[in-house]
C-alpha cells in the first residue's frame, strides 16, 4: 500500500478515488478471504476431528483440503451482479440494472455440482467450488489466499490434537456481514495448558 501511495504522491497514475478502489481491493482480496479460510477450516476440522488425523497420516491432501475447506465453508458467502439486459429465465424476468445477489455458499452445496456437498471431503475427483468467483470476476488474491490457507493447515494439523472449542457445543457467533461468511471469534483451549 505505501507504493500506491507514493505513486499516488508522485502525481503519476493513480487519482485518490483510484487509490483508495485498490486499497480495497487489495483488503478485500488479498486478507478478508484469506482470515475467512484459515478460520472457517480451523472450525471445520475441529467438528470433523476424523480429518485432522487424515491430514496428519497423509500430508500430500493438504492441497485439495484447502480447496474442499473453501468449497465446504466459504469465506465469501455472496457476490452481486447487475443485469445488463433485459432477460427472462425460468419464468424470472430480470430488467436491465436489476442487481443480483449470488449465494456462492449456497452453489458450493449445490447437490446437482458435489455429491454429497454436506460432507467433507479431500478425495473429492471435481471440486470446481467459487470460492473465489470465476471468469472475469476471478478473485486476484486467490493464490495468495491459497499459500497461507495451506501454510496455515501445515501448522495447525501438528498442533489441533491439543486444541478443543473452550465450551462444548459452544454456539459460534458469526459476523453479520451479507458478503463475508467468517466468525468474531472461535474460543479454544489447549488441552496441554
Amino acid at each position: 500500500m505505501s507504493k500506491l501511495v507514493k505513486v499516488q504522491e508522485e502525481g503519476d497514475s493513480l487519482s485518490e478515488s483510484e487509490l483508495f478502489s485498490m486499497v480495497v481491493l487489495l483488503i478485500v482480496a488479498g486478507h478478508e478471504r484469506t482470515v475467512n479460510l484459515i478460520g472457517n477450516g480451523l472450525l471445520t476440522l475441529l467438528k470433523n476431528p476424523e480429518k485432522i488425523e487424515e491430514l496428519r497420516h497423509n500430508p500430500e491432501l493438504l492441497d485439495a483440503a484447502v480447496e474442499e475447506l473453501l468449497r465446504y465453508e466459504s469465506p465469501v458467502s455472496m457476490d452481486s451482479r447487475f443485469v445488463v439486459e433485459n432477460h427472462i429465465y425460468k419464468g424470472f424476468h430480470f430488467g436491465e440494472g436489476d442487481l443480483l445477489l449470488l449465494s456462492l455458499g449456497s452453489a458450493n452445496r449445490d447437490p446437482d455440482v458435489f455429491k454429497n456437498p454436506d460432507q467433507v471431503n479431500f478425495h473429492r475427483e471435481s471440486n470446481k467450488h467459487l470460492a473465489f468467483g470465476k471468469g472475469i470476476h476471478y478473485c486476484l488474491g486467490a493464490l495468495l489466499a491459497r499459500m497461507e490457507g495451506k501454510t496455515a493447515l501445515e501448522h495447525f494439523i501438528e498442533e489441533l490434537p491439543a486444541i478443543s472449542f473452550k465450551e462444548p457445543q459452544q454456539e459460534i457467533d458469526w459476523r453479520e456481514i451479507l458478503l463475508f461468511r467468517g466468525m468474531k471469534s472461535l474460543p479454544l483451549v489447549s488441552k496441554n495448558s
